[in-house]
């Protein structure tokens, strides 16, 4: 009886000692958090909302605070303290900032230790892209100029020209023919070919004299017309 006695007096005092050592696991620095960047448009409606996870080091808790340091009226803090396991919400709202680049830092800083992590914010606010001009009609331009080639051996990359429509989109609906010229000499290949979504690909055009060229491309029927950027056949 004594014997037993003792061993569960062990137990309980084992017990105890573990609930302890549990309790009072030492707490670790605050882990780094990366940057938090965003862009937009100016007078673009729209607000982030960024999750960022507190956690530390060791097995204990650890309370934290947060304050953005600069006080940005374009940044705000959902939670301004909490324990660790814990999530930080930073909340970013662009309306009515001017085109540049706006920074701020979130600084945490745990209570229970001598740790702080900072948090890098940035916002860049850009001007809208310009509005598209209007030419008053459609064109063809070449989205893939003739490049340097030796004669007798087909252009590479093909050449490519697509008609576009006059605020500068191709016109995806033309499937009509297209002709390719030159300014002089002889041209072969495939000289004449029908666009698919607005684009015509001239996939063997062949140049057999050495030379400076232009290539001209021509809508079935014209116009509109274009002429490529000059290039060389080498012999």
């Amino acid at each position: 009886m004594g014997l037993r006695r003792a061993l569960a007096g062990l137990c309980f005092v084992m017990t105890a000692c573990l609930d302890d050592a549990t309790r009072e696991q030492p707490s670790g620095p605050l882990s780094p958090v990366a940057p938090v960047s965003h862009f937009a448009e100016v007078g673009v409606a729209v607000v982030w909302v960024d999750t960022v996870a507190i956690v530390n080091t060791g097995g204990g808790p650890t309370a934290w605070v947060a304050r953005a340091i600069g006080g940005s009226p374009w940044l705000s803090l959902h939670d301004t303290s909490g324990v660790t396991p814990d999530t930080l919400y930073l909340e970013i709202v662009p309306k009515g900032l001017f085109v540049g680049v706006y920074r701020d830092t979130v600084i945490v800083s745990a209570t229970t230790t001598s740790s702080t992590i900072l948090i890098p914010v940035e916002l860049g606010i850009a001007a809208p892209p310009p509005p598209p001009i209007d030419t008053g009609s459609n064109y063809l331009g070449f989205t893939v100029q003739p490049t340097d080639t030796k004669s007798g051996v087909s252009i590479a990359p093909p050449v490519v020209i697509c008609l576009f429509d006059h605020f500068g989109d191709v016109v995806t609906g033309f499937d009509g023919q297209i002709t390719m010229g030159i300014n002089t000499g002889t041209l072969t290949g495939t000289e004449t070919v029908t666009a698919v979504a607005g684009c015509a690909t001239f996939a063997d055009l062949v140049i057999s004299t050495p030379g400076t060229y232009t290539l001209t491309g021509a809508k079935r029927p014209p116009p509109p017309i274009a002429t490529s950027a000059p290039f060389t056949i080498t012999p």
